[in-house]
């Protein structure tokens, strides 16, 4: 049997792995990929009140929202997902489970550099599509 990496027993724990990251996560991913919609109904209602018109946002700023977040999403993701590994009684369960080291990290590193930011990227440029199919401004 081989000890390192079995693609059953990989499969088994990637999909129990990406269920937890998933429940854990995805109202920081949801929010930070609506982050757009937001300042933009938010950027509205400002100029709204201030200008009389209604405001909108333009490329170069939802350029620098759209790193910033990335930078929020690479940074929170895995203390939200993994951050229980090292405390006492949480970090012992992970050990026990039946897979390999190997499996483990590569398992984290899918759900944390690839699934993750993937799917606030597809959140985010699809809510910024939408915007810009409403508002001819943007």
């Amino acid at each position: 049997m081989n000890e390192v990496f079995d693609f059953n027993r990989f499969s088994k724990y990637y999909v129990s792995d990406l269920k937890s990251v998933f429940s854990k996560t995805w109202l920081t991913i949801l929010l930070c990929g609506l982050a757009v919609p937001i300042t933009y109904v938010f950027v509205g209602v400002l100029g709204k009140i201030f200008q009389g018109s209604w405001g909108s946002i333009d490329e170069p700023y939802r350029g620098v929202e759209l790193m910033l977040l990335a930078m929020v999403i690479l940074a929170a993701i895995p203390v939200k997902a993994y951050g229980m590994l090292t405390h006492k009684k949480n970090g012992s369960f992970f050990t026990l489970i039946p897979a390999s080291t190997f499996e483990k990290t590569l398992s984290m590193l899918i759900n944390l550099l690839i699934v993750a930011p993937l799917s606030f990227f597809v959140i985010f440029i699809g809510a910024d599509a939408l915007i810009c199919l409403i508002d001819p401004k943007c």
